[in-house]
């Protein structure tokens, strides 16, 4: 469970990735995941597989507060936040969990 794999990060430095098995994933979503779409109400999600080798990542953004506006900066290099998803099969409605919120709970409930 929770297999480990070296990933290359942006800068060149390499960092410890724990990959989440499309099994695990479907536990995961079996015991969370309990809504329809958000956007059809149609309860037909399927898992979002990512090529072997990668990582699916969602760019971070930060957010600085001026006279009442919100600026959004994007710090360089751009920080990435690994993730899984799902999508509707209805609709292509697209769902991203924190892969850290997953892998936390793949631990506490073995």
């Amino acid at each position: 469970m929770l297999e480990e794999k070296q990933k290359l990060a942006a800068d060149g430095k390499l960092f410890v990735a724990e990959a989440i098995t499309s099994d695990e994933f479907v536990r995961y979503l079996s015991a969370k995941h309990k809504l329809g779409c958000p956007a059809c109400g149609e309860r037909s999600w399927a898992t979002s597989n990512v090529p072997a080798g990668q990582i699916a990542a969602l760019p971070m953004y930060g957010a600085t507060e001026a006279s009442g506006q919100y600026k959004v900066t994007t710090p360089l290099p751009i920080a990435m936040s690994p993730v899984a998803g799902v999508f509707c099969q209805n609709c292509g409605f697209v769902e991203l969990f924190m892969a850290n919120v997953v892998l936390k709970w793949l631990r506490d409930n073995p």
